[in-house]
């Protein structure tokens, strides 16, 4: 047997320590993360996830905004409008507006764009760590996001299954996850050595939809605007619709298409658009989008009127005979009843025209009434002085909504 000799003086020779490799984040510890970024983003044309990745900025999928042409430039370009959106984050609500250094061309080829919450009580992040690496096929993943109908996040683990670069081209990969509905617009991260770190944005999922399923669908929607067919009383095409739409609504191949991050800085670079067709519209939107018939889906000023001024509100009950929900569809038979009512009563009326959101004393109510609703008892315990004081302003400037501001004063009491 041999035996290594001793050094001068019988010591055995010391070893430099070992370096330690970093300590994993364990799974729990992920999701809180991740729940700090995430966002429920509400638009007009629907809801759908989105990522707080610094300061008041929030990245949010582009085929979820709402926009109209203002006109035409000499040069064949235009110039459009784009409606804010609303952004649930860390429990409250707030108001974000289209951020003015994105470009409009580029935010449609990534199909993501960025907003910026404008609001006194939210407090910036700071940035996010980006990982800009292509990842590989087999590395592990974790999201989150507001799938179907839930209003708190929800949060998974997958794996990459494959990476799409092209010469000239956008980044892309694919994940092995749940991804359904709402999920669009939420965050892809990939852990590096002990710290997480953001990857990508979904944007859709992998889906193969025949067009004639799709043109049955709306055959069938057709069919129910101008009465339906009844079998022994039964709605038979009330009875498929429903079917299609659940179809539709609660989607899930298991497979979600990802844009890498590195193509946020590319949004607003000056760099010209990549030569090689977008991978951004070739998936299947995973958003929660709103039937819209007849002209709500092609007039903006109207829809907004129709989400502003009616929908959730007492004259939807006084128009259509029921108050419609965040979340409930409004048939083409209705649509036709609103339209009228908007065209006798607004569009021709000059004291209730409507030209588009301008926010007033009322509107900012509204808002801070929307943010107080949807607050948790810590969001209200560290805004609560803030807001009661603001309610206090609008009791003396808005007198005839002193019963629903006392309501909201009362609802930011602690519990007993």
């Amino acid at each position: 047997m041999c035996i290594a000799p001793l050094h001068a003086g019988g010591n055995l020779p010391i070893l430099p320590p070992q370096k330690q490799p970093p300590k994993k984040l364990d799974l729990r510890t992920i999701f809180a993360q991740i729940g700090e970024r995430v966002c429920q983003v509400e638009t007009l044309r629907g809801r759908c996830s989105g990522t707080l990745i610094e300061g008041n900025v929030v990245l949010v999928p582009f085929h979820s905004i709402a926009l109209t042409k203002i006109k035409d430039l000499p040069d064949g370009r235009a110039t459009f409008h784009i409606f804010p959106i609303k952004i649930l984050c860390r429990d409250t609500s707030y108001t974000a507006k289209w951020r003015a250094a994105g470009n409009l061309d580029k935010s449609h080829y990534y199909d993501c764009c960025l907003f910026e919450i404008e609001d006194d009580d939210f407090t910036p992040t700071p940035p996010l760590p980006a990982h800009k690496e292509a990842p590989a096929p087999g590395d592990k993943v974790y999201y989150g996001g507001y799938p179907l109908t839930k209003d708190t996040p929800s949060f998974h683990k997958g794996t990459v299954s494959s990476v799409d670069a092209p010469e000239g081209g956008a980044l892309c990969f694919d994940i092995d996850a749940s991804v359904m509905p709402g999920n669009s617009g939420g965050p892809v991260f990939i852990q590096v050595d002990g710290v997480l770190k953001l990857t990508g944005l979904i944007f859709a999922e992998l889906a193969a939809i025949d067009r004639g399923f799709v043109r049955e669908r709306e055959a069938i929607q057709e069919r129910l605007s101008r009465g339906g067919m009844r079998v022994n009383g039964v709605d038979t095409n009330k009875t498929l619709s429903l079917l299609i739409d659940s179809v539709f609504d609660n989607l899930s191949t298991g497979i979600g298409k990802v844009m890498n991050i590195q193509h946020v800085e590319d949004l607003h670079s000056r760099d010209p658009l990549p030569t090689v067709p977008s991978p951004f519209h070739t998936g299947f939107p995973v958003m929660k989008t709103e039937h819209l018939p007849g002209k709500l889906g092609t007039d903006p000023v109207y829809l907004d009127w129709y989400h502003r001024r009616v929908k959730g509100k007492t004259l939807c009950g006084e128009i259509l005979g029921a108050i419609y929900g965040a979340a409930d569809q409004i048939s083409k038979e209705n649509e036709k009843i609103l339209r009228t009512y908007y065209e006798n009563n607004v569009l021709n009326n000059p004291k209730k025209g409507y030209k588009g959101f301008n926010p007033s004393e009322r509107n900012k109510l509204e808002k801070l009434e929307d943010k107080i609703q949807s607050a948790t008892q810590k969001a209200k315990k560290a805004h609560g002085a803030k807001w009661e004081k603001m309610l206090q302003n609008y009791l003396l400037n808005l007198p005839d909504k002193k019963e629903r501001i006392e309501e909201l004063l009362t609802s930011l009491k602690p519990p007993n």
